[in-house]
């Protein structure tokens, strides 16, 4: 059985990364691969979802480190969906919530991209 699947959903202008089991040394890096193909083509801003991953290591942490370097780097929005509980427990030990723009839902982490990208486009907040 696979320690982690995931998904790619798009809203809008934004690719939804949605992994959902354990994100590991093991499991985390295709999760890297997947948001850095999407990031160079350049297109998309990404969110990636964490509502549905049991646990995450200092790999996944670094993974999404880079997701969001990666992104920023490119111009683009990125943000994390983590709610409360055992796997943002990892980011705030940390102290990444701000680094790696975490948000509670889904639509908190679209609005945050969508400020990311009116910014870089130097309209008003």
């Amino acid at each position: 059985m696979p320690r982690l699947t995931f998904h790619v959903d798009t809203i809008g202008t934004t690719a939804i990364l949605r992994p959902v089991g354990v994100l590991d040394i093991a499991s985390a890096p295709p999760l890297g691969i997947q948001a850095a193909e999407l990031i160079r083509r350049g297109e998309q801003d990404v969110v990636v979802d964490l509502s549905a991953v049991a646990f995450l290591d200092s790999t996944a942490l670094s993974v999404l480190l880079n997701i969001t370097r990666r992104a920023t780097r490119a111009g683009l929005g990125s943000a994390i969906v983590c709610p409360d509980g055992r796997s943002r427990l990892p980011i705030t030990i940390a102290r990444l919530e701000d680094t790696l723009r975490v948000r509670e839902s889904e639509r908190e982490a679209l609005d945050c991209v969508e400020d990311l990208r009116r910014r870089a486009r130097g309209d008003a907040p």
